[in-house]
């Protein structure tokens, strides 16, 4: 796998994790074609790339974007950042924080989208919380979670579940 200071190996990896932590508690987290497709979900696969953001590379290759997952028990769709150390997550985060805004995460299923942070750096970096705050006084449709692990999941899973129930 080509990349750059194994970003792209660490992003495949803690993809990996959370699907894998999810599917331990009895929540699949689907992502490609055919786990979608089964699931009565291929429109979601792709994320329309909206007008305003077209044509923002030189290539012009913004045909579509892609999400993490789809929690489809929890109707969630989820975009995730492991941060181990400092690095380009810091600066990823604020693209998807522009896909947020203009509406690339909105979907005609009701999936709500959370954007998990976990790693070692989640609470520790102000970049974070700057993300997580900033979108809340933008009243996006996203819940922000910085986890120092996988395991803080858990509680909001159970919120969530209560939430669908009509418990909350």
């Amino acid at each position: 796998m080509e990349h750059n200071h194994g970003a792209a190996v660490s992003g495949v990896t803690s993809e990996k994790n959370l699907k894998e932590f999810l599917n331990k508690h009895g929540r699949k987290l689907l992502k490609n074609k055919k786990e979608l497709s089964e699931a009565g979900l291929l429109s979601l696969h792709r994320l329309p790339v909206p007008d305003s953001m077209k044509n923002l590379d030189s290539e012009e290759q913004y045909h579509y974007f892609l999400h993490d997952g789809i929690v489809p028990s929890l109707r969630l769709m989820i975009e995730s950042k492991y941060t181990k150390q400092k690095g380009t997550t810091e600066e990823k985060i604020w693209c998807d924080f522009r896909k947020i805004k203009k509406g690339v995460y909105n979907n005609p299923n009701g999936f709500d989208l959370w954007y998990i942070i976990w790693g070692p750096q989640a609470l520790r970096q102000p970049i974070y919380a700057d993300f997580e705050r900033e979108a809340k006084e933008e009243k996006l449709p996203v819940k922000v979670l910085r986890l120092e692990s996988l395991a803080e999941l858990k509680p909001h899973i159970t919120q969530r579940i209560k939430e669908l129930n009509g418990e909350l």
